[in-house]
C-alpha cells in the first residue's frame, strides 16, 4: 500500500472567508432595488442509480431496506429540502463560507501504541477511584484496586459465569442484580475481601515481571467486584476497596466534559455503559461510580479518566476548535452567502433568517422501476481519523514527512477541509467491499438499496426572490457549475459506490427586476458578478480566473466525472486500514491531495501572473481616462470663465490638481506659490487674483501652520 485511498476526499479549508456586506439589508418585504425575483424550471438526470432515502424497513435477516422517498399519490420525488442540502454544500465553498455545521466534540482515542500521545498516555500508571456527584460537584474518591481473574470469581461463585457472558459492564451490573448475585453493604455489588497475590506475565518482547493478582477471595465488606467492558481474550476484573473518609477531590469541568465525550461514540449516543451510569444515578449513590484516572506530569490535577483500565484519552482540541485554527471567521455570526440564500436558524433566534430559494420536490418522470441491488455496508468515517481529516505535513504523494502526525492532542491541529464524495461511475463490484477475502460483516450492519435505475428524469421548479446579482450569479453558478457542463452534483444514499451522479439542466427561465427600469441580465453576467463578488472580498485579484482558485479548483475536480476515473475511489480492506497510520514502522501514509498542489500552484501562479499585467493595463486605461475626464473639466472651466481673465486656464488646471492630491498638497506648494508671486508681480486680472484667492483661502494652503497664515497674507495683498 502506497497511500490512503477511499471514496472520500477534502477541498482544502480556506483561511480567507467571504462575508457579504450587504447581509444585514437582506429582507423579504423591502426589495432591493438591484434585486431580482423568480423561477427556474429544471430537470435532473440521473447517470447512475439513485436513491433518496424515504421509508425505511427490515429484510427477513434482520438487513436494513432503504426505498425510494414517495410522495402521498405512489410517485418518486426528490424532496426540495435534500436539492437544496445538494446545492448550499457547493456554495459554501464557492461562495468560501464558514465552516460552521460542525460539533465541538472532543474526539477520544485508545491507542495503545508507544509513538503517539494517547499511547504514551496510556501506558502510564494509573490509579482508581470513585466519582460522586455532591452538591453539583463531581468529586473523586480515590481507592486501591487489584486485578482479579475471571477463573477466581466463578470459583467463589459459579453464577459469576453468566454475568461475565455479557459484553458490556453494564449488562453485566444489571445481570448481577437480576439473579440475586450481590451480598455486603451495597446492593448494586458483590463485596468481598481478599489476599494481595502475583501473577507471572511473559510479553512477545521484553523479560517476564510480576503483576499483582487477587487471591483467595470471598465475600466480604472492605472491597467490591468491579466489570468492564469485555474485549477479545479479556480474563481479568477488578476488585477496588470502598472509599476512605474524607472529602474527595474536585474534578476539573474540562476533564468531567473529554470524560463524557470519550465514553460516546457521537454526542446523539444514548446507550454507552456511561449513560447507564449516568440514568441508574450511581453517582448520586455510595460508592459512586468506578473510574480509573491519571494526573498531569506535575501529579497535582486530575487530568485523565476512563471506565476501563485501558481507556480512551480524550483529545485536546475539539473539531471546532481545529475549524477555528484555520481562520476565527469560520466561527463568526454573521451571515456567508450560503446563509444569505438558503437562510440559517441560530439557538436563540435572534438572527434567524427564512430562505430566500425554494425547491419543489423534483418528481420523477414516467413510471421508472426501482432496482434492487446486493447487499452492502455504507460506513460512516469519523473525522477520529487524523492522517485523512487533519493537515498533516506530506511529501504530496500521500506519506507523511517527519516521525509524528498531527492529532487532535496537538494544539495547532487543523481541519483538513470540506468532505466531499468525488462524482464517480456506478461501482457494483464494490457492493460487497467488507465481505470479500473471507471477511463476514453482522446482518444488522447491512443495507439493501432499492434505486431508481440510470437515466432516470427528475423535474422540478426553483424559486426565488429578492437576490442581488451576486446572488442570483451565484445560484447560478452552482447550478450549472459555472456553465462548465462536464460537471455533474451527486445526492442521495450510495455515493461511496458511485450512486446518485445527476447532471442539473435548466429548462426554462422566468425573471423580473425589483425596478421595472433595470434589465436582466444573462446568466453568464451574472455568474461574473458572482466570481467578481468574492474575488474582490477574499482580497484577489479579480483578473485571476474564479477556476484557477486552490479551492475552486478542487471542488471542480471532485465534480469531474472523467476526472475521479484516475482516481482509487475505493475503500481500503481493513488490513490496509490498520497499517495506514504505520503498521509498517517505516511508512506512515496520509490522504495525498485529490489535485496536486504542484500542479494547482502552477496554474494558480500563471494565472496570477496574467493577471497582474491585466491588472496593470486596467489602471493605466482608468489613471488615462481619469486625466482625460479632469483635462475635459479643466477646459470645461476655465470657458465658462474666460472673461476673468487670459490666464484661466492655467489657474483652473493648477487648482485642479491642488485639489486632487488632498492630503498631499505641500507636494504642489511650490508651483502654487510660484503662481500667486506671478499674479502680484505681473498685476494679473482682478477677477483672475479674486478667483485665485477665494479658492485657495480656508485649504491647507492658507490655513494652519504659522507659514500657511503668511501664504494667507500674501493672498490677501493680491487682492490689493
Amino acid at each position: 500500500m502506497s497511500a490512503i485511498h477511499a471514496p472520500y476526499h477534502f477541498v482544502p479549508l480556506s483561511s480567507k472567508v467571504y462575508l457579504p456586506p450587504w447581509q444585514q439589508e437582506i429582507s423579504h418585504d423591502h426589495p432591493f432595488q438591484d434585486g431580482f425575483c423568480g423561477h427556474l424550471d429544471i430537470s435532473l438526470l440521473a447517470e447512475t442509480p439513485i436513491l433518496i432515502g424515504g421509508e425505511q424497513g427490515k429484510g427477513p435477516n434482520g438487513e436494513t431496506l432503504a426505498r425510494f422517498h414517495q410522495l402521498p399519490d405512489g410517485r418518486y420525488a426528490i424532496p426540495g429540502s435534500s436539492l437544496k442540502g445538494m446545492l448550499r454544500s457547493v456554495l459554501e465553498i464557492a461562495g468560501y463560507g464558514k465552516m460552521q455545521r460542525v460539533t465541538d466534540q472532543h474526539f477520544s482515542m485508545r491507542d495503545l501504541s508507544s509513538g503517539t500521545p494517547f499511547g504514551k498516555i496510556n501506558q502510564q500508571t494509573k490509579s482508581a477511584g470513585w466519582l460522586r456527584l455532591e452538591q453539583g460537584k463531581w468529586r473523586l474518591y480515590p481507592a486501591a484496586y487489584i486485578a482479579v481473574k475471571h477463573t477466581e470469581l466463578e470459583r467463589v461463585d459459579r453464577r459469576f459465569r453468566t454475568v461475565l457472558g455479557e459484553k458490556k459492564a453494564s449488562a453485566r451490573f444489571e445481570k448481577q442484580a437480576g439473579i440475586g448475585l450481590n451480598q455486603g453493604p451495597f446492593s448494586h455489588f458483590f463485596a468481598v475481601s481478599y489476599q494481595k497475590g502475583t501473577e507471572t506475565i511473559k510479553p512477545r518482547k521484553g523479560a517476564p515481571f510480576q503483576k499483582p493478582l487477587a487471591a483467595q477471595v470471598s465475600p466480604g465488606e472492605n472491597a467490591v467486584i468491579v466489570f468492564t467492558g469485555d474485549v477479545s481474550g479479556k480474563k481479568r476484573e477488578f476488585i477496588f476497596d470502598l472509599p476512605k473518609a474524607g472529602e474527595g477531590e474536585l474534578v476539573p469541568e474540562a476533564v468531567m466534559a473529554r470524560f463524557a465525550y470519550a465514553h460516546r461514540s457521537n454526542p446523539q449516543n444514548r446507550d454507552t455503559d456511561y449513560d447507564w451510569y449516568m440514568q441508574q444515578r450511581w453517582g448520586a449513590m455510595a460508592p459512586g461510580i468506578p473510574v480509573f484516572y491519571l494526573r498531569n506530569t506535575a501529579g497535582n490535577a486530575i487530568e485523565h479518566m476512563g471506565l476501563a483500565f485501558m481507556f480512551r484519552i480524550g483529545c485536546q482540541e475539539s473539531v471546532n476548535s481545529a475549524v477555528a485554527k484555520v481562520q476565527p471567521l469560520h466561527q463568526s455570526e454573521e451571515m456567508d452567502l450560503a446563509d444569505c440564500l438558503f437562510g440559517r436558524t441560530e439557538p436563540s433566534g435572534k438572527a434567524n433568517l427564512r430562505s430566500r430559494v425554494n425547491i419543489m420536490d423534483a418528481v420523477a418522470e414516467g413510471n421508472p422501476m426501482p432496482l434492487t441491488l446486493p447487499h452492502t455496508v455504507l460506513s460512516s468515517p469519523k473525522a477520529s481519523f487524523f492522517p485523512a481529516y487533519l493537515q498533516q505535513s506530506g511529501d504530496g504523494e500521500g506519506r507523511l514527512s517527519g516521525s509524528a502526525y498531527t492529532t487532535f492532542w496537538d494544539t495547532q491541529a487543523k481541519v483538513r477541509g470540506w468532505k466531499r464524495y468525488p462524482v464517480a461511475d456506478f461501482r457494483r463490484d464494490q457492493f460487497d467491499h467488507f465481505t470479500r477475502n473471507g471477511g463476514k460483516v453482522s446482518a444488522s450492519v447491512q443495507i439493501q438499496l432499492q434505486a431508481l435505475p440510470e437515466q432516470t428524469v427528475f423535474k422540478t421548479r426553483l424559486y426565488f426572490h429578492n437576490l442581488k446579482p451576486a446572488e442570483l450569479g451565484a445560484l447560478w453558478w452552482v447550478l450549472i457549475w459555472g456553465g462548465d457542463s462536464d460537471k455533474r452534483h451527486s445526492l442521495g444514499l450510495g455515493k461511496p459506490l458511485g450512486m446518485g451522479r445527476v447532471q442539473v439542466l435548466v429548462d426554462s427561465v422566468t425573471c423580473r427586476a425589483n425596478d421595472p427600469g433595470n434589465a436582466v441580465p444573462d446568466a453568464s453576467v451574472l455568474m461574473q458578478t458572482f466570481c467578481h463578488s468574492v474575488a474582490v472580498g477574499i482580497e484577489e485579484n479579480p483578473f485571476v480566473p474564479f477556476g484557477c482558485l486552490p479551492e475552486i479548483q478542487h471542488l471542480l475536480h471532485m465534480a469531474d466525472p472523467a476526472y475521479g476515473r484516475k482516481k482509487d475511489l475505493t475503500y481500503m480492506p481493513l488490513a490496509e486500514f490498520r497499517n495506514a497510520k504505520g503498521g509498517n514502522a517505516n511508512q506512515k501514509l496520509i490522504y495525498a491531495p485529490y489535485v496536486s498542489e504542484q500542479d494547482i500552484q502552477n496554474q494558480l501562479n500563471e494565472a496570477r501572473k496574467t493577471a497582474k499585467e491585466k491588472l496593470a493595463q486596467a489602471e493605466k486605461e482608468q489613471e488615462e481616462a481619469l486625466q482625460a475626464e479632469q483635462a475635459e473639466a479643466v477646459a470645461a472651466e476655465a470657458e465658462k470663465l474666460k472673461d476673468l481673465g487670459p490666464h484661466m486656464p492655467e489657474i483652473v488646471e493648477l487648482l485642479t490638481r491642488f485639489e486632487a492630491m488632498e492630503t498631499a498638497q505641500n507636494e504642489i506648494f511650490p508651483e502654487v506659490n510660484a503662481m500667486v508671486a506671478k499674479a502680484a508681480e505681473e498685476k494679473w486680472a482682478e477677477g483672475e487674483c479674486k478667483y485665485l484667492v477665494e479658492k485657495l483661502l480656508g485649504t491647507g494652503y492658507a490655513s494652519g501652520s504659522k507659514k500657511a497664515k503668511e501664504r494667507a497674507k500674501k493672498l490677501k495683498a493680491l487682492l490689493g
